[in-house]
């Protein structure tokens, strides 16, 4: 409690002087809080230099888009497919493809993000907590772990070979073991490169273009 008034107290100060002030923390509440932008360093070198809405919704490469946001942006590495008016994430490892990830209508996803992937033979597609959805879906899963924090719930389930973690306001009834479906809208998915830099955010190009 008392880091939360002294945050406070400090950008208020710092505002009401009309004040510029670099601040060094490990922590992200307290970047977030205090910062109007906020540079990520990696290796001692600058990953991304941006306000914490843009790092956290438009996040210029997988490190930053896995390091910023509790819980972390689930992550799963897949291969595009496009056939029969239908863009199948479909997941991709050692022993090649491993069925499908995610799928979507072809109209689900926009032109300039389909023709920035198509060619590609590996993607990463990056999912935030907060955006997947429970109930409705096409995608199944199985609950593993069902946190209550407090005024949310933290949901992780088996997905894909792997698992998914949601982020539901309030509490849900799931049990360990239980089967749900879950659904990612097209335009909450974050694209990146398999080399890790972003291609795309939701329907919006990053702005970066790699080659197959």
């Amino acid at each position: 409690q008392l880091r939360t008034v002294l945050r406070g107290r400090l950008k208020r100060y710092l505002r009401e002087h009309d004040m510029t002030a670099v601040l060094v923390t490990h922590d992200q509440t307290e970047a977030n809080a205090l910062a109007d932008r906020i540079a990520v360093m990696e290796g001692g070198e600058l990953q991304q230099f941006a306000s914490p809405k843009e790092l956290k919704e438009r996040p210029a490469n997988l490190y930053v888009g896995t390091f910023i946001g509790e819980p972390p942006m689930n992550v799963y590495r897949v291969r595009p497919v496009f056939a029969d008016g239908r863009v199948s994430f479909r997941k991709t490892g050692d022993g090649g493809e491993d069925g499908e990830v995610l799928g979507y209508s072809a109209d689900a996803v926009t032109a300039p993000v389909r023709a920035a992937i198509q060619s590609l033979s590996e993607i990463v597609i990056g999912i935030r907590p907060h955006d997947v959805h429970v109930g409705g879906g096409e995608s199944q899963a199985r609950v593993v772990s069902n946190q209550w924090i407090g005024d949310q719930t933290h949901l992780e389930a088996e997905f894909a070979g792997g698992v998914i973690v949601a982020t539901l306001d309030g509490r849900c009834p799931g049990k360990v073991g239980d089967a749900l479906s879950v659904d990612v809208p097209a335009e909450k998915l974050h694209v990146f490169a398999a080399s890790g830099e972003a291609l795309a955010h939701g329907h919006r190009l990053s702005g970066r273009q790699v080659e197959g």
